[in-house]
């Protein structure tokens, strides 16, 4: 039992069967590592209790039970001090060690990865195809402080600098628009600031 929501039963050393009980037409998820390593620890996360986190000596898995979609990436670090943070839809969000690793579930590779000292998921905004670019192809952003004072917004699909933002205040909350082409901040005095592509000026 875990959390007093999941049942977690192992049917292998690679994997592992989840089930909720608080709802019995919920499906149970099947986590197996690709790699076929022994998962080592099994935790039930979330707001709602909702994501899972397991983990092998070389990967970590991460996934959603609801949409039943699970990432397996590789993952070093054995010191277990990672914060994970759920609040997107359809990633998660890691902090360890000054770095922040954004995994898209689904997918076996880590979305990106940048070096932050911000470990606080109000001064991150994520954008994965929530309003589909012009082109009609994939839309995926990130803003993220560069440093207390600095906002640097990427492209995860192609980890190009789209835009950098200094203010002269420590900026304290952001939000990247649906699109990714507008971003909203507000630093320490309170203020607000509205930032845009050049592109759509």
């Amino acid at each position: 039992m875990v959390r007093g929501s999941h049942e977690v039963a192992y049917v292998g050393p690679n994997q592992v069967v989840i089930r909720p009980l608080s709802d019995s037409s919920q499906r149970p998820i099947v986590i197996r590592s690709q790699t076929g390593l022994e998962i080592e620890d099994v935790r039930v996360l979330g707001r709602r209790d909702n994501n899972v986190v397991a983990r092998t000596a070389h990967t970590l898995l991460i996934g959603d039970i609801e949409l039943g979609l699970i990432s397996e990436i590789p993952w070093e670090d054995r010191s277990g001090s990672e914060k994970f943070f759920f609040e997107y839809p359809v990633v998660c969000l890691i902090f360890c060690s000054g770095e922040l690793t954004i995994v898209e579930y689904g997918q076996n590779e880590a979305l990106g990865s940048v070096r932050t000292e911000a470990v606080n998921p109000h001064v991150v905004s994520v954008r994965v195809n929530e309003r589909f670019s012009a082109s009609g192809g994939d839309n995926k952003k990130l803003a993220y402080l560069l440093d207390p004072r600095t906002i640097r917004v990427i492209d995860l699909l192609s980890g190009a600098t789209i835009s950098m933002i200094v203010h002269d205040a420590r900026i304290d909350w952001l939000e990247l628009s649906e699109a990714g082409h507008k971003l909203l901040s507000r630093d320490k005095r309170g203020r607000l600031w509205l930032s845009e592509d050049e592109g759509d000026k």
